[in-house]
């Protein structure tokens, strides 16, 4: 086989058995104890690919490269279909061909036996024309051994387009139940989206497997914390049959300290006390597991919970999360003496615990919360610095964020240097060769993975690095994806290869890793909005200030709060460094807390202004809002205000505008159709590595380019994007010197005689830790 195995991805259906494994160069694996592999030959012939979701997000893969001035692409999708009263999942595919030549070609795709062909199409395309071979095969039956359905009984069920459409319909609902975003990335919301379609496929019925070539079981803190992300988001279907299937301690320790945080989100959202009812006597049982897992030094025992044994940290913050769970859950049953149990448990736990770390960090004068409550990082696995270890109980500890949320006491040395260990770790990776924003691997694959935004949820309780959850998810979209929005739990480093842009050249674990890839959902939502227990909401406490700049908008619609009742509310920044925001929905009070605010709110027009805290509070009558700060730091975009070099046309008022001006009002238009670069002078050499592109929607740069140079003749090309949408994206890379960059089109989409296409904004920043 000549696929490269470290590109994976996943297609299929809700709770099916075994999904179907997809590969680069447009094949595709359908276990189902039949073990098929699907290899189109065409696809071997390709030479650069794209490999994307059809419409951004859903579960249909798209290989797609030019071939003998054909454009090809390779489609697959899986649809739910229902035969003699027997349910399978059947597997679509179509091979396009568009003959961009003005002669005939003859196309051999090369489609393999065991395929059914929905249509008869000859092997010679017209010139300037289409063609499109479909295909069906059946990939699963539901962990049934039943027959499969005849060739004439799939052909008589319909065609591509038919299946297509209900795949979109079924999975457009589904998305329909979860919290949904608008953002300044596309990626973000194509990535958040996909994530949860994945876990729906990858699940198992009612078990929360974590990936399908791969980690194709249920881990028990895997499933906690994939669980949490789907009551974060607002999904509670078979709500009850989950938590109440919920394994504790089949692997790791943890697990079991914080089983009943799942069970407190989910009262919380849906006011339900019966599934709390029903589980108490479990709940009960493993919170006092907690307290006999407490040894004579009054912290947590040594387990194997991040691969090695030892006196963890993360496993002392799940067990002050599990018992922050426990009395919310106690209060609400009434339960008084169990309530006073996990109260006095807790504080005891807390103090010894700060006391431990306390005595570590001074005895090996760190400058970090340590991983091990013991010992330096450099006497364990987090000695290596792309290890991710350093930050795990920042991943699945939760403590410092989540217990912040139930408004639990929290003091000491872990709360305290929280950004102090970000500052640390990320420069030391750093100093190793990781990427920007990157939190590092396993032991093996060590460049990127799966938990990098998740490593970055606990910046959320601290103040330097609350945008980091963010900032590390769209790394993982720069140079992580392994897949379509596709990544291994751990990854290597980040080559160009066959597939266009940068990917991880190895992989471990599995690819998708639902549970990674569920933490920067939640990491990314609850940077935008978040719930405390006592129902006030948090919204903006990671958001960057450069989405603050005139013409950006957020939105977040049907998020989740008490009583099964859903919330929204959308943010457009304006000129004048004014924000207005609008919110739908009951609710029981807001704090707009969002980083650069600090000391820096100038007016509000509701509610109570902190400037010492960065907050604004306002009462559940508050329907609008407006704020106006006193200042944005524009500049933090090197290209802010710089010069511009290009054939533009002014606007229709006369007026010339500015990609540079900070604004997405603004734009720079080319005078005439055809695909005219932009060049950006900064006026001297620095250093950047992340550029965010704003074109515009309806005129814009289908394909582009974006060069650097220092000295304005030798151009190097850092950024090739070809699937361009029209809508913004971020880009990641590694740390480069430069003077000048050229914006170079393609392939336009829009341009007519008033002018070709538009770039609103392109914006380059430097991030150093």
């Amino acid at each position: 086989m000549k696929d490269d195995l470290s590109k994976a991805g996943v297609i299929g259906w809700d709770g099916d058995n075994e999904s179907v494994i997809c590969y680069l160069e447009g094949d595709f694996f359908i276990r189902d104890g039949r073990n098929i592999l699907v290899e189109f030959e065409i696809g071997k012939k390709a030479k650069h690919i794209e490999w994307y979701n059809e419409e951004g997000f859903l579960p249909c893969l798209v290989t797609e490269f030019e071939y003998d001035e054909c454009d090809i692409k390779i489609k697959h999708f899986a649809d739910k279909i229902s035969v003699n009263n027997r349910d399978y999942v059947a597997v679509y595919s179509r091979v396009e061909i568009k003959n961009n030549s003005d002669i005939l070609k003859h196309v051999d795709i090369g489609a393999p036996k065991e395929l059914i062909a929905l249509n008869n199409v000859p092997k010679v395309v017209l010139p300037n024309e289409s063609a499109a071979h479909d295909f069906v095969i059946i990939s699963d039956r539901f962990g049934n051994l039943y027959g499969l359905p005849s060739d004439d009984e799939l052909i008589g069920l319909g065609g591509f387009d038919t299946h297509f459409n209900h795949m979109r319909e079924y999975w457009l609902h589904e998305l329909s139940n979860i919290a949904d975003i608008e953002l300044p990335d596309t990626e973000l919301i194509e990535s958040y989206r996909a994530n949860f379609i994945y876990t729906q496929i990858i699940k198992n019925k009612y078990d929360l497997y974590v990936g399908a070539n791969g980690y194709e079981e249920v881990f028990d803190h895997d499933a906690i914390g994939i669980l949490v992300n789907l009551f974060t988001q607002g999904y509670f279907k078979d709500a009850g049959i989950l938590l109440s299937n919920l394994k504790s301690q089949i692997q790791y320790d943890d697990a079991k300290f914080k089983i009943s945080w799942p069970f407190a989100l989910y009262y919380l959202k849906t006011g339900d006390k019966d599934i709390l009812l029903e589980n108490f006597d479990k709940l009960k049982y493993f919170a006092h597991e907690i307290e006999k897992d407490i040894d004579e030094k009054g912290i947590i025992k040594q387990t194997w919970d991040i691969d090695r044994n030892g006196y963890w940290t993360v496993d002392n913050w799940s067990a002050l999360l599990g018992l922050c769970a426990y009395m919310y859950i106690a209060k609400v049953l009434g339960e008084e003496n169990e309530y006073e149990f996990a109260k006095s448990l807790y504080d005891g736990l807390l103090l010894n615990a700060d006391r431990t770390i306390s005595e570590t960090v001074k005895k090996y004068k760190l400058n970090y919360i340590p991983a091990s409550m013991t010992e330096s990082n450099d006497n364990n696995i987090c000695k290596k610095p792309r290890n991710t270890n350093w930050a795990s109980m920042f991943l699945f500890g939760r403590w410092a964020w989540d217990g912040y949320l139930f408004d639990a006491k929290q003091y000491g040395y872990m709360i305290d240097m929280i950004d102090a260990t970000y500052g640390y770790g990320l420069k030391r990776g750093r100093e190793a060769g990781l990427f920007p924003h990157s939190f590092g691997g396993g032991s093996f694959s060590d460049s990127i993975g799966s938990y990098n935004a998740g490593l970055a949820a606990t910046g959320l309780r601290g103040k330097k690095y609350r945008c980091e959850g963010i900032y590390a998810y769209q790394a993982m979209l720069s140079y992580g994806q392994s897949g379509p929005y596709s990544f291994w739990e751990s990854a290597g480093e980040p080559v160009k290869e066959k597939w266009r842009g940068y990917h991880p050249v190895s992989g471990d674990g599995s690819c998708p890793h639902m549970w990674g890839q569920n933490l920067a959902s939640k990491v990314l939502l609850e940077s935008l909005i978040a719930q405390k227990y006592d129902k006030t909401l948090l919204i903006g406490r990671g958001i960057p200030e450069e989405w603050l700049y005139p013409g950006k908008k957020i939105r977040v619609d049907n998020f989740p709060i008490q009583d099964n009742k859903r919330f929204g509310f959308e943010m457009e920044a304006l000129n004048n460094n004014i924000l207005c925001f609008k919110f739908r929905g009951e609710h029981e009070g807001i704090i707009i807390d969002i980083p650069c605010f600090l000391e820096n709110i100038d007016y509000v027009s509701e509610g109570i202004k902190d400037n010492g805290s960065g907050r604004i509070i306002l009462d559940k009558n508050t329907t609008e809002l407006k704020i106006r700060l006193i200042s944005i730091n524009f500049s933090k975009n090197i290209l802010y205000r710089k010069g511009v070099r290009s054939n533009m046309r002014p606007s229709d008022d006369g007026n010339f505008l500015n990609c540079t001006n900070g604004s997405l009002d603004d734009f720079t238009m080319s005078d005439s159709p055809g695909n005219h670069y932009i060049l950006v002078d900064i006026g001297k050499p620095v250093k950047v590595n992340r550029i965010c592109v704003f074109t515009d929607d309806y005129k814009y740069a289908k394909k582009f380019n974006i060069d650097f140079s220092v000295d304005g003749k030798e151009y190097i090309t850092y950024i090739e994007e070809n699937k361009n949408n029209g809508k913004p994206k971020s880009y990641i890379f590694e740390t480069a010197i430069i003077r000048y960059i050229r914006y170079t089109p393609m392939e336009s989409i829009g341009e007519d005689e008033k002018g070709g296409h538009r770039l609103r904004s392109i914006e380059c920043y430097y991030d150093e830790v």
